[in-house]
């Protein structure tokens, strides 16, 4: 286990509103391939539900699993089966798996997937798949990233298909809704759209328009997780060398468990 060396430890005010009576949520935010931090979050998760029990618990990954990173293929798998010893796992999905699956299904995908600001090429490599040359730049041609996409046809495990095609984009557990970007503050619940829930940041991060729910994200990353009367986003940059955060929710209470990141190579900065 990584222990109390490696962990932070934070308590929270309570937030506005919280999620069923008895239940505790585990909430990680955006992992980016990093299965070695993500194994040292996990171990103080365990730590956590030794030193203090709860009769359920849960873990939520809040999406962007893959990409950036060097072991998507190894997160995917750890969270798809997780060990025994650990609450029940679900997980939102993010923009990042959305254009995996569209590289996958041949359709047109984002070109910084493709590069080091999207880090879709790691992804690649973690499944033994040779990126084209001159990815690096974005200069790759599409006959280069089509035969990338037949090589990653022939290897990509089809329970790892069925599991990313199963993924929901959103979860609510109470007053409790966890996505991976957000909500469009413009549009009812019922009326968001996937790529809102997917993609959004502004008017979403800015927004003071009262919802019924409390609204838990990622997809933005920032220095230290991000509150406010109306949502908490835990995206701390892991890839980017910040740490990768579990928020500790139980009814209105909430605190933080963070472990340190690894810093990849990528053109993303904090903004």
């Amino acid at each position: 286990m990584s222990g109390l060396t490696t962990a932070h430890r934070v308590d929270l005010e309570p937030l506005s509103k919280g999620g069923p009576d008895g239940v505790r949520h585990y909430v990680i935010g955006d992992i980016h391939g990093l299965l070695s931090v993500l194994d040292a979050l996990l171990d103080e998760i365990r730590v956590d539900m030794a030193r203090h029990p709860v009769t359920e618990a849960r873990i939520i990954s809040l999406g962007d699993m893959v990409d950036r990173g060097p072991q998507s293929k190894g997160v995917i798998a750890r969270l798809m089966t997780p060990p025994a010893d650990l609450p029940p796992v679900s997980v939102v999905k993010g923009n990042h798996e959305e254009q995996f699956l569209a590289f996958l299904e041949g359709s047109p995908v984002h070109p910084w997937w493709m590069g080091t600001s999207g880090g879709g090429s790691e992804t690649l490599r973690s499944y033994g798949v040779t990126p084209p040359a001159g990815f690096e730049d974005d200069a790759a041609t599409p006959e280069e990233w089509a035969r990338a996409r037949v090589d990653a046809l022939a290897v990509f495990p089809p329970e790892h298909d069925r599991f990313l095609r199963s993924l929901p984009t959103s979860i609510r557990s109470g007053d409790l809704l966890f996505v991976h970007a957000g909500v469009n503050p413009s549009r009812p619940f019922s009326g968001q759209e996937e790529q809102d829930f997917l993609w959004i940041r502004e008017p979403f991060l800015s927004s003071t328009e009262p919802w019924d729910f409390f609204v838990v994200h990622g997809h933005t990353p920032r220095p230290v997780v991000e509150r406010s009367a109306l949502r908490l986003g835990v995206d701390t940059g892991a890839y980017l060398g910040g740490t990768l955060t579990a928020a500790v929710i139980e009814g209105r209470d909430v605190r933080l468990l963070s472990v340190p990141g690894q810093k990849v190579v990528t053109r993303t900065t904090w903004r």
